[in-house]
């Protein structure tokens, strides 16, 4: 049987059957054995004794076993050489919270699962080896090694193996690897379709199986289902056409535009931010004079990046003249240039075009003024300035030649000459820097002179200190505050930022730290984003609070979303709604709730109330556009009844346990907000003060066709779940959020 096909079957038995050993025995610590698994008499289950003296982690061996150990496999396996034997790697994976012990051990790397994060590269798990729960799965990409790591737990007990070479992790399992060689051609079907869908091999053939966004399923003429682009006349299906005044929202598939979306010649734009469509349809942003590219910003052509000639100034650009040369407010006069009777700002360098041809001639090559003299006879060699740089002239045969070099420190920039113009001097005219004992330094005539100390910037003031920076692309004196301390508007450091908050520099005040601009997130930080009403008896809104509970790389290391949870249940809505309309029905499927609807902003076809929430929804109460484009859509949000594309969800009963795993981290209060809106059930008591302690809804059916599990006041799950048509059991939002310069 071929090696992938054998390992495949193999990991398919052990997803549905327990293969763990008899009762462990004692055995002495460090100490392996493999014996052949009693599924097929062909693979091997190989365990390592760990320090507790009984048999650990249960490991796959898709070959069998070679006395104590299983046989080694090159194709599946990630391999270790001998120099790297005995030694230990440990992996922490920020999806799963699981911590793996990775020893090199007769040629390949052997893993163990700790019960904790605590992992040593010296002995490896530090506590008691995890149990688990039958029947749940894993899979984890182990950063460093190209390999992934397939989880199953049979009996309480992991049974571990490889992925197969070249795949990863799909979900919870290892990726199919039919996938990538399928059929006899070995097609990969990921390549053969990606330009408009992901593909799966079936009997040796790669057919469809998702579309991408903005795309749909569409069965053609010989009845082969492909994908089919979303557009005014078949949008989000075949055939399917939008109004004469509408157009079609092209990536969720149907007719209008979605929130911060207008119709512009059949296609929903941003008119915030399209550079063709800026503030109104068909305004086109242009740069100004050719000094710059263009861009749209909230709805306005501005100027972007500079181009040659000008330099940045007021968020635009300003052209490069005599007053404002290279930068603002940087003139170009005839006293910089020796000799010059007429200068020019050319590419931000000021340079001279006329002499005073009484006494010097013109150098056009190099822009400067040269004596008479010098071109008769020399003595020795001459520096003469040429705009910012100084020019070394050597003296050859009593003449001044071409220049031997331009003055230059030892990093390489440039210098000007000394006051006498015999040689370079040491520093740029006009130039400034910091010394090491932090005295600001300026340059005249290429020598340095001290402008100022600035350590005795920050005074008696006892919560700053102050030195000499490069800031802005100039050496300056800086003050800033020590610790906690920011400054007033006198600047003094007398300002202290309470716990949990942060100095916004912008606005000059303490304030949460937004989610999108959070430096260093970690799960169980809170952060602000958004805003919405949380006092009692008003409908002013204010930030939102969310926790974060899982950080999402991508495929270079890279953070590429956040999962986050609001701190508080926002509202007292319904899981299904009875609204009395004709065929409209109950459900405690989500992806036909009106709760779904109403976070989501759909409309009546998405929902069994047939409710239509496409105008007042919490996408658009609680978020601006800007905003509502940093949410990540997940796509094939996994859901017991099906899987579903949402912006905003509920977490399902895993998810909470996954993420909250205990009552105390799982216990939610009301906003202020809710408890004055809302007839709270009895069970809930509160002091006037503070938030109550709330009920919420998740994503899961519960024990019959009209319940939803959900969060009890004091944590717990009730598994049994409540009516989806209760008023008394409140929101508490997830989405997933984009960090673009995370």
């Amino acid at each position: 049987m071929n090696k992938r096909l054998l390992y495949l079957s193999l990991m398919t038995t052990i997803a549905i059957t327990s293969c763990k050993l008899d009762s462990p025995p004692t055995c002495v610590t460090g100490t392996e054995k493999c014996e052949l698994s009693s599924l097929d008499g062909t693979s091997g289950i190989y365990q390592i004794c760990n320090a507790d003296n009984v048999w650990g982690n249960q490991f796959v061996c898709a070959l069998g076993c070679d006395k104590s150990h299983c046989i080694k496999n090159d194709d599946l396996m990630p391999t270790c050489s001998d120099a790297d034997n005995g030694k230990l790697r440990c992996h922490h994976d920020d999806k799963t919270g699981m911590t793996i012990a990775i020893r090199c051990q007769y040629g390949y790397w052997t893993p163990q699962i700790c019960d904790s994060s605590q992992c040593s590269e010296e002995s490896g798990c530090l506590t008691d080896i995890a149990s688990c729960k039958t029947n749940k799965k894993s899979c984890i990409d182990i950063s460093g090694m190209n390999a992934s790591l397939q989880l199953i737990c049979g009996d309480t007990q992991w049974t571990m193996s490889y992925c197969a070479r070249g795949t990863g992790c799909d979900g919870d399992a290892c990726e199919d690897n039919s996938v990538n060689a399928c059929g006899e051609k070995s097609v990969n079907c990921k390549e053969a379709i990606a330009h408009w869908g992901t593909g799966k091999c079936v009997q040796g053939q790669c057919i469809l199986k998702d579309c991408i966004e903005g795309y749909h399923t569409y069965t053609d003429g010989e009845g082969k289902i492909t994908c089919e682009q979303n557009s005014k006349d078949n949008c989000g299906e075949h055939g399917k056409t939008c109004q004469e005044d509408e157009a079609c929202n092209v990536s969720a598939g149907v007719c209008g535009c979605g929130w911060g979306l207008i119709g512009c010649g059949g296609e929903c734009v941003d008119i915030k931010t399209d550079i063709n469509h800026c503030g109104k349809c068909n305004q086109q942003c242009t740069p100004s004079n050719n000094t710059s590219t263009a861009k749209c910003d909230n709805g306005t052509c501005i100027d972007d990046n500079c181009t040659s000639g000008q330099h940045p100034y007021e968020n635009g650009c300003e052209k490069d003249d005599l007053d404002n040369c290279g930068r603002h407010d940087n003139p170009c006069t005839i006293t910089m240039l020796q000799g010059s009777t007429k200068v020019s700002c050319d590419t931000g360098q000021c340079l001279a075009t006329e002499c005073d041809l009484n006494q010097y001639i013109m150098d056009d090559e190099h822009h400067i003024c040269l004596p008479k003299e010098i071109n008769e006879t020399c003595t020795t060699d001459k520096c003469i300035n040429s705009g910012n740089n100084g020019i070394l002239y050597r003296c050859v045969s009593e003449h001044l030649e071409n220049p031997g070099e331009n003055c230059s420190s030892t990093d390489g920039s440039p210098v000007s000459c000394l006051a006498d113009g015999s040689e370079c001097g040491t520093c740029l005219n006009g130039s400034h820097w910091c010394s090491e004992d932090s005295k600001l330094l300026t340059c005249s005539n290429g020598e340095s002179e001290t402008q100022e100390d600035c350590s005795l910037l920050a005074g008696s003031d006892v919560n700053a200190r102050s030195y000499c920076s490069i800031k802005d692309e100039q050496a300056s004196c800086i003050k800033e505050c020590i610790d906690d301390y920011h400054m007033d508007e006198h600047g003094n450091c007398t300002i202290q930022c309470q716990e949990g908050e942060v100095w916004n520099e912008t606005d000059k005040k303490c304030a949460k730290p937004n989610c999108l601009t959070l430096t260093d997130p970690k799960a169980g930080d809170t952060c602000i984003f958004g805003r919405y009403m949380q006092a009692a008896g008003t409908n002013f809104k204010q930030d939102l609070e969310w926790q974060i509970l899982e950080l999402s790389y991508d495929e270079d290391d890279n953070l590429h979303n956040l999962l986050l949870i609001s701190k508080y249940s926002l509202e007292a809505k319904p899981f299904s709604e009875n609204s009395g309309i004709d065929n409209a029905e109950l459900t405690n499927v989500w992806e036909n709730s009106s709760l779904r609807s109403w976070l989501n902003g759909l409309g009546p076809e998405d929902n069994s109330s047939k409710l239509d929430y496409r105008t007042n929804n919490f996408m658009k109460t609680a978020f601006t556009d800007e905003e509502r484009n940093s949410i990540y859509k997940v796509n094939n949000n996994p859901n017991p009844d099906g899987e579903t594309a949402d912006w905003v969800f509920l977490l399902s009963n895993d998810e909470i346990t996954r993420y909250l795993n205990s009552n105390e981290k799982r216990k939610c209060y009301l906003t202020p907000y809710v408890k004055s809106n809302t007839e709270l059930p009895g069970d809930i008591s509160c002091s006037e003060d503070l938030f109550c302690s709330s009920y919420y809804w998740l994503r899961t059916p519960g024990s019959n066709q009209n319940s939803i599990i959900y969060v009890s006041t004091d944590g717990t799950l009730k598994l049994n779940g409540f009516n989806v048509v209760s008023t008394g059991c409140t929101v508490r939002p997830a989405l997933r959020l984009l960090r673009k310069s995370l």
